[in-house]
């Protein structure tokens, strides 16, 4: 069921914080210690894991995150620094 909602969150998401991102582009709003955005086709799970942290973090660190990638490649993300 999650795969139909997809594209719907996605779309969603980036009413709410900008365009679409193309390619190895990023858009991320962060409040406090919660973040949440969306990353362009470019960016895998793992790239997503490894260098959001010391992006978006203060201390570099991410307590939580939840990654999900649409039918269109974007990946839509949210999360807590630790």
């Amino acid at each position: 069921m999650f795969n139909r909602l997809a594209p719907a969150l996605t779309l969603t998401l980036c009413a709410c914080i900008g365009q679409m991102p193309e390619g190895d582009e990023i858009n991320v709003t962060r409040k406090g210690d919660q973040f949440l955005g969306v990353a362009g086709p470019e960016w895998s799970r793992a790239d997503l894991r490894a260098n959001l942290g010391g992006v978006i973090c203060p201390d570099g660190e991410i307590a939580e995150i939840s990654i999900n990638r649409g039918l269109d490649e974007v990946s839509t993300f949210t999360g807590a620094c630790a």
